[in-house]
């Protein structure tokens, strides 16, 4: 059975240059990860890591995560750093 770090890079590894993001609240123990296509839509997974986790493995694969510019939004997006 993958950790949940494993399955967070299996699913990143599908479209590593896409954008991804990721929601769950502060006190869970999971986090609802999605990747935006070309076309528009999404492809989702739930992971079993807290938010936090989440956003220290996503800078550990070379991405860069950050609120959204607009208040209103609560989850979190992270760009492919340019290697």
């Amino acid at each position: 059975m993958p950790t949940p770090e494993e399955t967070v890079k299996t699913f990143v590894k599908v479209a590593p240059g896409a954008t991804y993001t990721f929601d769950g609240d502060r006190e869970s123990k999971g986090a609802k990860l999605c990747r935006k296509k070309p076309g528009g839509g999404e492809d989702c997974i739930q992971v079993a890591l807290a938010a936090k986790q989440l956003n220290i493995t996503m800078q550990n694969m070379g991405y860069f995560c950050q609120l959204p510019f607009d208040p209103s939004q609560t989850h979190m997006e992270c760009v492919p750093i340019p290697k």
